[in-house]
């Protein structure tokens, strides 16, 4: 079974204080080859800042923080460009708040308020 994994979910894992009874079992079903993980590739990064937001309010020592961030990259993880998904992601987010752009106004926004890097505004 595939499961999407959340970062959440998985500093759980490396974080004494945070044990979670659902988290432990995902990874017994993980470690058990009975469920793989996939991920945006932005899993990544966030659990590289969680991992240094601990070391900086006291809760890991660096070298600790190191260790678990290594271990966290061997997990086996298909991990998912986040770029094309966006657009759906915001759409299913605004879709569900009931504010969900039609077609021609999205298309309108984006030529009206976003301008190419590097180009004056004008």
């Amino acid at each position: 079974m595939l499961y999407v994994l959340d970062c959440s979910v998985a500093l759980k894992w490396f974080l004494p204080d945070e044990q979670s009874d659902i988290a432990e079992s995902v990874l017994a079903l993980y470690e058990g080859g009975q469920v793989s993980f996939t991920a945006p590739d932005s899993l990544v990064p966030e659990f590289g800042h969680s991992m240094r937001s601990f070391v900086l309010g006291g809760r890991l020592p660096p070298e600790v923080a190191a260790t678990r961030l290594a271990t966290f990259l061997a997990l086996r993880i298909d991990l998912i460009s986040s770029a094309p998904l966006a657009p759906q992601a915001l759409q299913l987010a605004l879709t569900e708040m009931g504010h969900a752009p039609g077609p021609a106004n999205a298309q309108r926004s984006a030529h009206t308020h976003v301008r190419p890097p590097g180009t004056a505004p004008g």
